[in-house]
């Protein structure tokens, strides 16, 4: 039985509990509470009054645990111990909010010991009423969790009271989860509660998984790239001496400036950079006066000459290795890595080398620090410089442990910054392994095995729901039969009720709301100056308002009030319109003045109007179904938002504890103290992810739950910490309860209501054609919908008449498919649609002329139809198909245009467009061109085809510019697609893709709506608001700097009182307190006509205010732009383009923190100016992002779950033929395994038989796995930097372990000979141990320890790891899991393998030329086919591909259009590093990222929906189908499965999957139950044969051996006996499925296909067999009856003796085969072999 199996008798005792909490006092009460107060006493009568649930005391301890969790929010952090320079403080005591001139910590410190005392008291009172332990199943206090929870914190409270110990507070943040003791009694948090409790078992399953994956995956990364990321580019060829004179100097100081560009002036005159070694003028290494040792940097000798203790660098020097601070990437050491020094030299003409602060062996070259400083990098130790920059993580990301490593690959999990990580190992270590290693980690952690949790809770809410859904069933028949009798009386309506249900009607009011939508949706930044738009469209606004007025008030004069205001859309539309006229009357009391010009905006009343679009679902039926979801998951959506604001409100309490006012930091990314009071208030660097309150901190915990720069976020709190290893600790629980479960709670609730809302995921005209029945195919529908409406029409009689007497298509048969459900109203379909698709093509063949030319008769027809029609025609052309994709994929820009690539590829593409326009030709005069069914048009795959045909031969031709073009011959690679009708798994895929596309576009429509009115919200909220000037380089003439005056004077920030206009500083106020000194700067003649407007600001232009920041940076010559990366809300497309990338989660906190910042349109940002902003972008994530959105997930998942059962038969069968097919096909995996007999010949063999197998010696397998599991640990230790005998211990235990692991293939090898292979496990095994011995043998005859060989060594060491699955039951049958959904997600692979390639090839002809920006980089960018796989895949995890996109758009003066950029083949493209090493040098690709042939915002939109929201979710539903298949053990469990096969085993060691009839008594006898009868269970032969006749057993069919042998099947054996307990369990209810049904079919395809030389004997089975052998028996027992002599008895008949003898002798014979099973049963002992002796 599987963990998530719910038994009876737990349902029974959870029943019991939920009856007990509703009666006080308890049944189970104590008799005597803490052995003093009986029931009859005083005191406790009281406690228990005063005790009982939902009372006033309940609900006043109800409301002290709320009030007491606002304190605790109320805690002041800005006020804390240490906050002066030289303060008493103590470093452990610093960070404590401190009373000292702070009343709000006062206040909160004052509350603090009431709220203990009513704590204390209400433990008090329910320990005397309950008792404190009590009895197993008694009522005692702590029995109860949420008083254990109660209790602990109690105490902990008592104990942080007591003086002198040490402060508990953070232990008092978990009172807050007192509140769910309460909440928990509602029903629907209840059941979230409880589908996260009942999910535990198989959660801890999937995190044990998890957690396996990543250890492999973290020791990989240990064992390759330990301590590499350290090395960096650097100035100087080795370490050089730090500069006397410079002790205190940093690298901004001239000091250290004129020592560094002396010192690299030094060696390169004296030093080859190129070759890395010294030039002739080079004095040598003695002479040298910078170089730090005489030593080389590392060990140059082979083999190693140098140890860990002998390398000159075991001891730290004074010295310095200067970095190249404009190249932030790691290098490669060994030269295999992406990213080397040399090119600079040709790039940027500085020279470097790669180095590393270590050295090979792990020393530290340098010191910590001198005297306290940390010379020069300031606050940063020198060895620690190389990586703490933000490009590096601050060297959090790395392998140099198994901690670091285990955290680092995390991350890479969450598919958050992990190509980051996979940068930096490419570019230090090689490019294509590390490439494999993420891509790998990212598919199966990323987005397998993390699928799984939500499967689990998926699962587990499904099974809560399933006794709620039979009651709503019973409801809605109810309802249904009240509803149809309404349906019968026909309402005819008469007068102004007949006029406001006219659709004349409805229809006008429907353009009034798109045309209110309109108008509202033209709002825009500038909207102001244009009067004329400003007043027409108020004029509109007004003459809609007055429309939608009378709309109410005629409807409520034609409805009449009641009928009115009983519809909610009614009283929805009613309060609009209430509204609206509310907002009308206070614009028209307006004036001019108070307007301010914005008379155009849409004031916080107007915006309700946005709400009327909501008012089309009375007429769209599609978006009413929607609405209805909405209300009806409203309260389990408000149930889990409770959930989440607590598990958000405890993180923001605990992280305030932990990080509050600490994440400040200084230039080098240093933690600045807080007793550093000033540098510590001006700290230049504060990130806004924070916890210094209970708001920012609530934001921070959201915006990692929604994965968003969670990493990020990490490295602050850790760089932050005292102890960095917790705040890590902190930041991964937060993320694996919270993004990783309780976030997937709210997809698994909206995947519950998803199932069975047809109307949403189904098309109607899709619904129609499915209806009907399961035996139409896929081909079929397609054809019915080819030959449109007269399908329908089409009868049985008319289709006769039609046919006439040969003319035509033979006459069909009809389909009629019986309905099980008892449904009469499925009409009669004609099998013109069942007609083969060749039948359909001869027919249309015969009785058309193609092109008005070619008749059927026409040798050239008949001679292009053979053709077409050929095998081998298909085969070239796909052929051809693959081949011209191949050339596509080496087509590229960046190719010389000249060159004999490009020549060939022109050349084979001219080819190729002959042979498909010759296929084009071929096909249209074979078929027809278009006008009669079955044509060449007609079909969509043509139809694509001769798009694409046409398009390569105008592109060709030069008859248009191919430029646009020629991306689109890409699509060719779509025909290998007609393959996927001959593979029905594949077919599946397409099918649920093609299904999801009316669903999909209705739930695209409704997500656009929504988009929509925030899009016109957000317009009228930050139109004009996401600018800044930008004065980094600026330069004032007269020598003026821009110092802090000029600054406030371009700010324009208002005072903190908050007053506006009064305090915004003018020309004259500014220029009067500064004396004039900026006279020159703002004075017209000297600068720009913008100075004017400074002088003289034109009023109510900008806004109510004569001055803006705008107007001061335009005079002072700045640049004026964006604060996002390119996301605004100017207008309504850009707003909801801003929207829908944000819906991905991607940059929506750096789009959250500009709304915070905006002053105002035209207004300089300020740093938190309005923190009201972020409740509407919370919102948009929580209604736009993971609400709406998520309808993109419900709709593919529940069309491919239901696609996948009208394949599977199951649309017409009832639920208990369903659970009953689906116990069937759980019972078609079980599989026999071949017993291993011992040997009988070879030296040592039986021994070694003996000693290694399971059941004979289980403690063998025990002590492999030990030794598996201590080589992990062994692996897991190794670290960089450890000493010289860690690393000898390290190695001689990796050679134990291989000698131990070679030992076992070799005893295993000798037991079992070659039958050894035939598990895949030891298979396996073997080829580990093989590749590890020949690696260990190649390192010791070449003595290498590094390179291939190593790297070898490695991975086959990591792959033991792998072994621990078998070994794991709980993982094995996860893992299991996941291997059963492989060929389903194969077959997805492979489609989104074509989407890749084709969106790859658009990339590479589209974008290669665009020049490198802030997110194009050298690793990110389409100049490869390979490059831009890695690119689209990244941008699949939804890695910033939304900045990519911007960086591509965004242009520069410098750049280039790319239709002018040429080729020069003396200088190439610059494209890879060793371009720029080329004798004449390279080009730099430095193309504009406007007018390209595929607009990027077209591409990347198109990716995202097609891709991420669509082909990636279906990885989803196949995950969520191969938990739900694997766990389908209410009837049966996997465990059974096993017992099965390990029975079946003993009766057929060879796994023939048959054994004899005649065993199978003694088998069902030996099976345990529930398939089985039990051991238990001893019987004569007549009972067992009784009891499996009853049971339907008798119903196995048999077959014949060429030996005459009757035998039966496992697969039919196994079925029998699963639907003899599914009859058990179902009754009458039960009901058996069609021979023609698929799971019926895949048992005779399985019979067949697994055993060779039978006879199939039709419909004979062993009821058969056992009827004719006692019939033989009893004509036997009458002939000896007859032949005995009178007074003799009979069993002492000669004939009776003789048969005796003979079963003795055949006895004899088998008992060798009869001696094992024997044995195996008298180990059971006990009454079982009693029994059996009986027997």
């Amino acid at each position: 039985m599987s963990a998530a199996t719910i038994h009876p008798e737990a349902e029974t005792d959870k029943k019991k509990e939920e009856d007990s909490t509703n009666v006080w006092p308890p049944a189970d009460l104590m008799e005597k509470s803490l052995n003093i107060f009986d029931k009859g006493s005083g005191l406790r009568q009281f406690c228990l009054n005063l005790a009982t649930p939902n009372n006033w005391f309940d609900m006043f301890i109800l409301f002290c645990i709320v009030a007491n969790s606002l304190v605790m929010a109320m805690t002041d952090y800005s006020n804390v111990n240490g906050m002066k320079a030289g303060g008493a403080a103590n470093y452990d005591d610093r960070w404590e909010p401190s009373t000292d001139g702070s009343p709000m910590n006062q206040f909160v410190e004052a509350c603090e010991y009431p709220f203990n005392i009513i704590f204390i008291i209400e433990c008090v009172v329910k320990i005397i009423a309950l008792g404190f332990m009590g009895k197993k199943g008694s009522s005692g206090y702590i029995r109860d969790p949420w008083n254990k929870l109660d209790f602990v914190v109690v105490i902990i409270s008592v104990i942080g009271m007591l003086p002198g110990l040490p402060n508990l507070s953070v232990l008092r943040t978990f009172r807050v989860l007192r509140p769910l003791r309460t909440l928990a009694k509602s029903p629907g948090l209840r059941k979230i509660i409880g589908a996260v409790i009942d999910s535990i078992p198989d959660l801890a399953n999937v995190i044990v998984l998890l957690t396996f994956v990543l250890l492999i995956f973290a020791i990989a990364g240990l064992v390759f790239w330990n301590g590499i990321l350290h090395a960096r580019c650097r100035l100087t060829p080795f370490p050089v001496t730090m500069p006397t004179g410079c002790e205190a100097s940093t690298v901004d100081d001239a000091c250290w400036q004129e020592f560094l560009g002396n010192v690299t002036s030094y060696y390169d005159e004296h030093w080859d950079y190129d070759k890395n070694e010294a030039k002739d003028s080079y004095p040598g290494a003695a002479a040298d006066i910078y170089r730090c040792l005489e030593d080389e940097n590392d060990d140059p000798h082979d083999p190693p000459k140098w140890s860990k203790d002998s390398s000159p660098w075991s001891t730290p020097t004074n010295c310095v290795w200067p970095l190249y601070e404009d190249d932030a990437r790691a290098c490669s050491l060994t030269g295999t890595g992406m990213h080397g020094c040399k090119y600079h030299a040709a790039a940027s003409g500085v020279n470097a080398v790669c180095g590393s602060d270590y050295d090979e062996y792990g020393n530290p070259r340098f010191e910590d620090g001198v005297d306290g400083k940390y010379i020069p990098y300031g606050s940063v130790d020198r060895t620690l410089m190389a990586v703490y920059h933000e490009d590096m993580q601050f060297g959090y990301t790395s392998y140099d442990n198994i901690f670091v490593s285990f955290v680092t690959t995390f991350q890479s999990c969450s598919m958050e910054g992990w190509t980051t990580v996979m940068y930096h190992t490419m570019d230090a270590w090689s490019v294509v392994p590390s490439v494999l290693i993420f891509v790998v980690l990212v598919l199966i952690g990323g987005n397998i095995v993390l699928n799984l949790v939500l499967a689990v809770v998926t699962s587990s809410l499904d099974k809560l729901e399933e006794d709620e859904e039979e009651e709503e069933e019973e409801e809605e028949e109810e309802a249904e039969g009240e509803g149809e009798k309404k349906e019968e009386e026909v309402e005819v309506y008469t007068g102004l009720k007949a006029f406001v249900k006219n659709p004349v009607f409805g229809n006008f009011i429907m353009g009034c709301i798109l045309l209110n939508t309109i108008i509202l949706a033209m709002d825009h930044d500038g909207i102001e100056e244009n009067t004329g738009l400003v007043d027409a469209l108020d004029m509109i606004n007004v003459i809609l308002t007055f429309v939608f007025l009378a709309e109410m008030i005629l409807n409520i004069a034609g409805l009449g009030p009641k009928e009115y205001f009983s519809d909610a859309f009614s009283c929805f539309d009613a309060t609009i319109v209430v509204v609206s006229m509310i907002d009308f009357i206070m614009t028209s009391t307006k004036s001019d003045d108070d307007e301010g010009g914005g008379g155009g905006a849409i004031s916080a009343l107007r915006g309700a109007r946005l709400l009327r679009i909501l008012k089309m679902a009375k007429e769209w039926k599609t978006m009413q179904t929607l609405l209805g979801l909405i209300a009806k998951t409203v309260l389990e959506i408000g149930n889990f938002g409770i959930l989440l604001f607590l598990f958000i409100f405890i993180y923001s309490l605990c992280g305030m504890q932990f990080f509050a006012n600490r994440m400040r930091f200084d230039d080098n990314g240093w933690k600045i103290d807080i007793s550093d009071f000033e540098a510590w208030e001006n700290a230049p660097d504060h990130p806004q992810h924070h916890f210094d309150d209970i708001a920012w901190s609530m934001v921070t915990v959201f915006q990692i739950l929604t994965g968003e720069d969670w990493n990020a976020a990490m490295y602050d709190g850790v760089r932050s910490a005292k102890i960095p290893e917790l705040a890590i600790i902190f930041y991964l629980s937060l993320v694996i309860l919270g993004a990783f479960i309780v976030m997937n709670l709210f997809l698994a609730i909206l995947l519950g209501n998803f199932e069975g809302n047809d109307d949403i995921v189904q098309n109607k005209e899709e619904a129609r054609f499915t209806e009907f029945s399961a035996d139409i195919s896929t081909e079929d529908l397609a054809i019915a919908k080819d030959m449109g409406k007269k399908w329908l029409r089409k009868t049985s009689m008319d289709s006769a008449v039609a046919v006439g007497e040969g003319d035509g298509p033979p006459k069909p048969e009809t389909i009629q498919e019986s309905n099980p459900d008892g449904l009469d109203n499925i009409p009669d379909i004609t099998a013109e649609v069942s007609m083969t698709e060749e039948e359909l093509k001869k027919y249309n063949f015969e009785n058309s002329v193609s092109c008005f030319i070619f008749a059927h008769t026409n040798p050239v027809r008949e001679m292009c139809r053979k053709l077409s029609s050929h095998p081998y025609f298909d085969s070239f052309i796909l052929g051809c198909i693959l081949v011209s994709s191949f050339c596509l994929a080496l087509d590229n820009p960046l190719n010389d245009p000249d060159g004999g690539l490009a020549n060939a590829l022109v050349a084979i593409d001219l080819v190729f467009s002959i042979i498909f326009m010759i296929e084009l030709v071929t096909k249209v005069i074979s078929l027809g061109f278009i006008l009669h069914p079955g044509s060449y048009l007609r079909d969509p795959w043509n139809m694509l085809d001769s798009a694409i045909v046409l398009i390569s031969i105008l592109s060709l031709s030069n008859a248009v510019d191919g430029g646009s073009l020629k991306a689109l011959r890409t699509f060719r690679v779509l025909r290998p697609l007609r393959m996927i009708k001959r593979f029905p798994e594949l077919k599946l895929v397409v099918d649920a893709l093609v299904s999801s596309v009316p669903g999909a576009l209705n739930v695209m429509v409704i997500s656009c709506l929504f988009l929509l009115l925030f899009a016109i919200l957000g317009v009228s909220f930050y139109k004009g608001k996401f600018n800044m000037c930008d004065t980094e380089g600026l330069e004032l003439p007269g020598g003026l700097e821009f110092d802090t005056p000029l600054e406030d004077f371009l700010n324009q920030y208002p005072l903190a009182d908050g007053s506006w206009n009064e305090t915004l500083l003018t020309w004259d106020s500014f220029n009067n307190s500064t004396f004039g000194k900026y006279s020159d700067i703002f004075n017209p003649a000297n600068a720009t006509s913008a100075c004017d407007l400074v002088r003289a600001p034109p009023k109510n232009i900008y806004g109510p205010n004569d001055m803006t920041s705008k107007l001061v940076c335009d005079c002072l010559g700045a640049s004026w732009g964006l604060v996002t990366d390119g996301q605004t809300f100017d207008d309504v497309i850009q707003a909801f383009s801003t929207l829908f990338e944000i819906t991905t989660t991607e940059g929506w906190t750096a789009v959250t923190y500009a709304a915070v910042d905006n002053m105002g349109k035209h207004m300089q940002p300020k740093r938190d100016a309005g923190k009201t902003h972020i409740i509407f972008f919370v919102l948009f994530m929580l209604v736009g992002a993971f609400f709406v959105m998520e309808l993109f997930v419900g709709v593919v998942i529940d069309n491919f779950n239901r696609l996948k059962e009208t394949k599977g038969g199951n649309i017409f069968m009832t639920d208990s033929q369903q659970e009953w097919a689906k116990t069937q096909a759980f019972i078609m995996k079980i599989k026999p395994e071949k017993k291993i007999h011992p040997p009988t010949s070879g030296f040592g063999a039986l021994w070694c038989y003996n000693f290694v197998m399971p059941n004979l010696n289980p403690k063998f397998d025990q002590s492999i796995m030990a030794c598996i599991i201590g080589n992990s640990v062994v692996m897991a230790m190794q670290h960089h930097g450890q000493s010289e005998v860690f690393s000898n211990f390290i190695e001689g235990m990796n050679y134990l372990f291989a000698f131990i692991f070679s030992v076992e293939a070799i005893l295993k090898l000798n037991a079992m000979g070659w039958k050894y292979f035939r598990d895949a496990w030891n298979k396996f095994d073997f080829v580990v141990v093989l590749g590890t011995n020949v690696g260990i043998v190649i390192k010791l005859v070449t003595g290498g320890g590094v390179g291939a060989v190593a790297s070898i060594v490695r991975m086959f060491r990591i792959g033991r790891l792998v072994r621990l699955i078998n070994s794991a039951k709980s993982i094995r049958l996860l893992f299991n899991t996941l291997i059963t959904s492989i060929p389903s997600m194969a077959n997805i692979g492979f489609l989104l393998f074509i989407l890749f390639f084709i969106f790859s090839v658009m990339g590479v002809q589209s974008y290669a030329m665009v020049m490198e920006g802030d997110n194009l980089s050298t690793h990110a960018n389409f100049r490869s086919i390979g490059e831009s796989f890695i690119l689209l895949f990244r941008f699949a995890t939804g890695e910033n591909w939304n900045g990519y996109m911007h960086t591509m758009l965004s242009t520069t003066e410098d750049c280039t259009p790319v239709k002018d950029m040429v080729y020069d083949p003396e200088k190439p493209w610059c494209i890879s590093e060793a371009d720029y090493m080329l004798p004449n040098g390279c080009t730099e690709i430095n193309g504009c990222g406007d007018n390209l042939s595929i607009p990027p915002h077209l591409f990347f939109y198109m990716f995202t929906l097609m891709v991420t929201f669509v082909m990636l979710n279906l990885f989803v539903g196949v995950v969520l189908g191969a938990f739900e298949n694997s766990e389908e053990g209410e009837i049966l469990g996997p465990e059974d499965l096993d017992k099965f096969v390990e029975v079946w085993g003993q009766f057929d060691p060879e796994a023939t999957f048959l054994i004899k009839v005649d065993d199978l008594k003694q088998f069902v006898d030996d099976l345990d139950k529930p398939m089985g009868f039990g051991k238990e269970y001893q019987a004569k032969e007549e009972e067992i044969m009784q009891r499996m006749r009853e049971t339907g057993m008798w119903e196995i069919p048999y077959v014949k051996e060429e030996a005459g042998e009757e035998m039966v099947h496992i697969t039919h054996v196994a079925t029998a006996m699963a639907k003899r307990l599914v009859k058990e369990k179902q009754g009458e209810d039960f009901k058996d499925l069609d021979e023609s049904h698929p799971n019926m079919v895949d048992i005779n395809k399985r019979m067949l296909s697994s055993v060779r030389n039978i006879t199939v004997i039709d419909k004979a089975t062993i009821g058969d067999l056992f009827l004719a052998q006692a019939d033989i028996k009893l004509k036997e027992k009458r002939l000896i009856k007859a032949l005995t002599p009178a007074g003799m008895d009979v069993e002492k008949t000669p004939v009776v003796e003789e048969k005796k003898k003979l079963e003795a002798t055949e006895e004899k014979k088998e008992e060798g085969g009869e001696e094992a099973t024997e044995e195996k049963k008298e180990e059971g002992g006990g009454e079982e072999g009693k029994g059996e002796e009986a027997v």
